[in-house]
């Protein structure tokens, strides 16, 4: 069995127009790499636009068998604009298991839904454990 990697990948998002992240969905292309891709952890920084800010909250995961994540039409993420509230990068980690193979070409990732029109309420997010 081989070994495990993490691969992160950051984008910064305080140039983005006030706006809410409103889902999240799961792409795993091409359909054989379903094995390889363990899960996706999304974290994003109120602090920092390169991701290595103080700050860090973990907004969504994801594993084999777990639909995304769509909130309900009153709430949402707050991203971008002037506000010490809104995240201002995203760090999106891909875990691959076993990655025993490769030569493989993943295009995997996920696909985040926003909208310029807040919400009237807005998600934060709090981590235990």
């Amino acid at each position: 069995m081989g070994t495990t990697t993490y691969y992160p990948v950051c984008f910064n998002v305080s140039s983005v127009t006030a706006s809410h992240i409103i889902a999240f969905e799961p792409i795993i292309e091409p359909a054989f790499m379903q094995p390889q891709v363990h899960h996706f952890a999304v974290i994003a920084s109120t602090k920092s636009s390169d991701c290595f800010g103080l700050g860090d909250a973990l907004i969504w995961a994801w594993a084999a068998g777990v639909p995304g994540l769509a909130f309900p039409a009153e709430a949402g993420l707050l991203v971008g604009g002037n506000n010490p509230e809104s995240f201002q990068s995203i760090l999106v980690a891909i875990h691959y298991d076993s990655p025993d193979r490769l030569s493989l070409l993943d295009n995997s990732g996920i696909r985040i839904f926003k909208s310029k029109t807040l919400s009237r309420q807005q998600r934060s997010c709090h981590a235990t454990g």
